[in-house]
């Protein structure tokens, strides 16, 4: 009871915030409440998720929706799946100080199908023409880039996305292998190049050579028939 007059009387309130900090620190305990201890809380503030897609897709993005987008993607909240989309396509319309935190870190925790789904995503998004690789190139980067060793985050995890993208590469040249086109169509053309470009990023762990030892021979297969 105690605790939930404390929730009540200072928790709440101070998820109304104007101060972006206290509001959505206070938000985030609230969320961690509601589902790990039981309590029934009646919150004010609600999120707009297609709003936010909106301001990601305009340009200039605030460091108040950076954060509404943070909270979002970390409390997977209904429809953080589209938001993270959408973060990921608007990476470089979100403050450059907080890019990393909110879209990088958020693609690695996500569980393994909704990273997988975001990978896949990604890398068709990237590869719709040369302008499109370009526009992404700086989320691939930040992807495998470890800041030093200062983002034990990406240290840790960023193998995982190395081999869902390297699946996603292999099963398309298969694919495209087995239809027996004789035209290396561009969106494949853009695929090759944007594994060059992972390739050169991430750092070579044992992983790698096991995943490049399986494209390989089909890589071969493709220049043989191109």
């Amino acid at each position: 009871m105690f605790f939930q007059r404390i929730c009540t009387t200072e928790l709440l309130p101070q998820s109304q915030s104007s101060v972006t900090q206290v509001k959505y620190t206070s938000l985030r305990i609230l969320t961690y409440i509601q589902r790990n201890c039981g309590l029934a809380l009646e919150r004010d503030t609600v999120i707009d998720v297609h709003t936010l897609q909106c301001e990601l897709r305009s340009g200039n993005v605030t460091y108040d929706v950076a954060e509404a987008v943070s909270f979002c993607l970390d409390t997977n909240i209904q429809n953080c799946e589209n938001l993270l989309q959408t973060a990921m396509l608007f990476y470089d319309n979100l403050p450059s100080s907080r890019r990393r935190d909110i879209v990088v870190h958020a693609m690695l925790n996500a569980p393994h199908d909704l990273r997988n789904t975001a990978i896949t995503y990604l890398t068709s998004e990237t590869t719709v023409d040369s302008a499109s690789l370009e526009r992404h190139s700086h989320l691939w980067s930040d992807l495998f880039d470890t800041d030093k060793g200062n983002d034990v985050i990406v240290m840790e995890k960023s193998k995982y996305v190395f081999q869902d993208f390297m699946s996603y590469c292999i099963f398309v040249v298969e694919a495209f292998l087995d239809d027996g086109t004789e035209k290396l169509p561009e969106r494949l053309a853009n695929l090759l190049t944007l594994l060059s470009q992972v390739l050169s990023n991430h750092s070579k762990e044992v992983y790698t050579s096991d995943n490049c030892s399986v494209l390989l021979p089909l890589l071969l297969r493709l220049l043989k028939d191109a």
